[in-house]
């Protein structure tokens, strides 16, 4: 059989994603919708539903369901229909159920492929309080996979099987799924409900026989924590991509030791610009110093630095804000460009990474603006002012939160009330209730962030 995806719920044929994929995009067709979100877990279906968007050149949002329901709806609001596999979520009412979908088979005609057609939305915390949906076209897929074919690991290689382990919902997964769909590589995903039991982990790891890894450096970090995580329980893999957050020497060194001969790439992109659009291939004698995150001379757009050292991306991976606010983007056309709020500088033609120019951080891949859990809190009847602080230990962050109320709501009720608003992975470690929240002389709060050393 010519396994092409597999999960805990399932497999697929390349001859079954054909079918699926193509009744799904023909469904849509019927339909003339022109956006759909995918509730997505990681069965064969969701995996399916993806490529059928793709057929159809309609616009997909992968929709993590668990977010806070609220949260949800204002992300499925913004589309036309929503698909979803009942075996994963449940009954939906209103909602297009997959399994129901391919049981009524239907023939597809592919469309013509437009370069600015938008191929996906993903959604990612923003300033104001609610979710920012950043469109990605056509175009920028296919530079994105040029650029990530034609890394020199990659290309050399020519991985047929691929580990995933970030949410679909999460745009490094473009990496993993979008060099499956487009090389036809087996991918064999690691769903959230193995991650709280690490020995299943490790058997989907086992069981992958996988080539090429895309990780979070973060999730390296957790599974080296176990000394069964090395070269015996993947014999096969060459290459291990990171991306979403600093890699740390440390981290580097400790893979290189457990797996003799693996070839790590250190890349570097932001949601805006299509996953990433530089990558460094990292080397034992690195691991002693800073690891770069991008080589000049092999980049999926062009990058620049300005006078103080933001780093800016050009070129056909900028992608744009579904809402129409310019955001960091400037521009038109080819002299299209993203001012991206990160540091960098450039040392012996690598791109390294010396921080943020704003308070936005990422926490486990995920990108975190405190000032949208500010106004989360805000909405909180209670909650008269709040400070979301920022501490930073090393390449490490973690938030705190303080709180003025009324008096009628204590810290526990602030945090359960907060967990219907955010995702889980934006909570504050520890929220206080406190007297008084200090102002500056112009009447903003003054902010408490802080580096520990």
């Amino acid at each position: 059989m010519n396994e092409i995806y597999k999960s805990s719920s399932g497999t697929l044929t390349a001859a079954e994603l054909e079918s699926y994929s193509g009744s799904i995009a023909a469904f849509i067709k019927e339909k003339r919708m022109n956006t759909a979100a995918i509730i997505c877990g990681k069965s064969p279906l969701v995996f399916a539903a993806i490529r059928g968007c793709l057929m159809a050149g309609v616009c997909y949002s992968p929709v993590d369901e668990a977010l806070p329901e609220q949260r949800l709806q204002s992300i499925l609001s913004n589309a036309d229909i929503v698909l979803y596999d009942s075996m994963e979520a449940g009954t939906r009412a209103g909602y297009s159920d997959l399994r129901e979908i391919i049981q009524n088979r239907r023939s597809f005609i592919p469309s013509v492929e437009d370069p600015s057609l938008p191929v996906y939305r993903i959604y990612t915390s923003g300033t104001t309080g609610a979710p920012k949906g950043i469109g990605v076209s056509l175009r920028n897929v296919g530079n994105f996979l040029r650029w990530f074919c034609g890394i020199p690991a990659i290309a050399e290689i020519k991985p047929r099987s691929v580990l995933n382990q970030a949410m679909f919902s999460f745009d490094l997964s473009v990496a993993d799924m979008y060099y499956s769909l487009y090389t036809g590589a087996r991918l064999t995903v690691i769903e959230r409900g193995l991650m709280s039991d690490l020995g299943g982990v490790f058997r989907r790891m086992r069981d992958s026989g996988a080539e090429l890894a895309v990780f979070t450096p973060g999730f390296a970090e957790l599974c080296l924590c176990d000394s069964s995580f090395c070269a015996e329980l993947m014999p096969k893999l060459r290459v291990i991509f990171f991306c979403g957050e600093v890699l740390k020497p440390m981290t580097a060194a400790k893979l290189f030791k457990r797996f003799p001969g693996l070839r790590i790439i250190n890349a570097y992109g932001p949601t805006e610009a299509c996953c990433a659009v530089t990558a460094a291939e990292i080397t034992p004698d690195m691991t002693e110093g800073e690891l770069p995150i991008g080589d000049m001379s092999h980049t999926a757009g062009e990058i620049s630095l300005t006078e103080n050292g933001e780093i800016v991306i050009y070129g056909e991976s900028v992608a744009g804000y579904t809402d129409g606010l310019p955001g960091g983007f400037c521009g038109g056309g080819s002299d299209r460009c993203f001012y991206t709020g990160d540091l960098g500088y450039i040392k012996d033609g690598k791109l390294f990474f010396r921080g943020r120019i704003d308070r936005q951080i990422k926490i486990m891949g995920f990108r975190i603006e405190p000032a949208d859990i500010e106004n989360n809190l805000l909405k909180i009847d209670g909650v008269i002012q709040a400070e979301v602080s920022v501490t930073r230990r090393g390449s490490r962050h973690s938030l705190s939160a303080a709180v003025r109320t009324d008096g009628n709501i204590t810290a526990e009720e602030i945090r359960a009330a907060l967990l219907e608003l955010i995702p889980a992975y934006m909570m504050p470690g520890k929220i206080v209730v406190a007297d008084e929240i200090p102002l500056s002389p112009n009447g903003k709060l003054m902010r408490s962030d802080r580096t520990d050393e």
